[in-house]
């Protein structure tokens, strides 16, 4: 069984700590909602037929790409990239993992962790659970990510303090929660896209040709920039 230590542990005997990107949420404007994958969207995920599932609910998506269904088009591809990320990530679920009643940060062992794809990165989410009590989970962000070797990885997870008080030392499954964030911002941009940029700017129909903001003359075998003012 691998064995979850504290954090003082990991520092003790730390060999080398590899700088990773932080997956954060400061991005975007205060108030962004994250984005939730609609239920008749999961469900279509999981059925023989998606298609036809996907059609009972957004039936636009069975014409060719346009302004009036260029918002769902984009948002049920965005949603089920979502969800295939998160089927590929619970191919490297642990199980039978024990951990160490702890108030700081929690160190879990994780092979092939650099054959995760996408990849995870500090601020993705952890997910555990006694599989005798399904029903009470718990997650909390990754803080680090420490590489010993080129196989072998841990991850540093800031649990909640329930956890320790609650966890009574039985084998635990670990499930790794891929960030919204990213997805989140996507989603934005489609709505952002749609309201501000308009059909025309979409799906242009014609080109208006207009005289160059800028002309070269030539001054000494040299182009030289030339601004026109009357049309700054």
């Amino acid at each position: 069984m691998r064995r979850l230590t504290t954090l003082a542990d990991v520092l003790r005997d730390m060999k080398t700590t590899t700088e990773l990107p932080i997956r954060s949420s400061g991005f975007f404007r205060k108030g962004l909602r994250p984005s939730k994958v609609p239920l008749e969207v999961r469900k279509s995920f999981r059925d023989k037929n998606p298609r036809a599932q996907l059609l009972e609910f957004y039936p636009s998506l069975k014409d060719e790409l346009n302004s009036e269904n260029y918002k769902d088009h984009f948002q049920v591809s965005l949603w089920r990239e979502q969800l295939q990320t998160e089927l590929t990530w619970s191919a490297y679920a642990m199980k039978r993992i024990i951990h160490q009643n702890s108030e700081d940060s929690h160190s879990i062992e994780v092979p092939r962790l650099k054959e995760f794809h996408p990849s995870v990165i500090i601020g993705d989410r952890v997910r555990i659970c006694n599989p005798l009590n399904s029903e009470e989970m718990f997650e909390g962000p990754i803080r680090n990510i420490i590489f010993d070797d080129e196989d072998l990885a841990r991850i540093l997870v800031q649990l909640p303090k329930k956890f320790n008080q609650n966890y009574d030392g039985s084998p635990c499954v670990v499930q790794f929660i891929p960030g919204r964030a990213s997805f989140t911002r996507l989603h934005f941009a489609v709505k952002q896209t749609v309201q501000y940029r308009g059909p025309e700017w979409l799906f242009p129909v014609s080109i208006a040709l207009r005289e160059p903001w800028i002309s070269y003359s030539e001054d000494e075998d040299v182009l030289q920039p030339a601004f026109q003012d009357k049309d700054m």
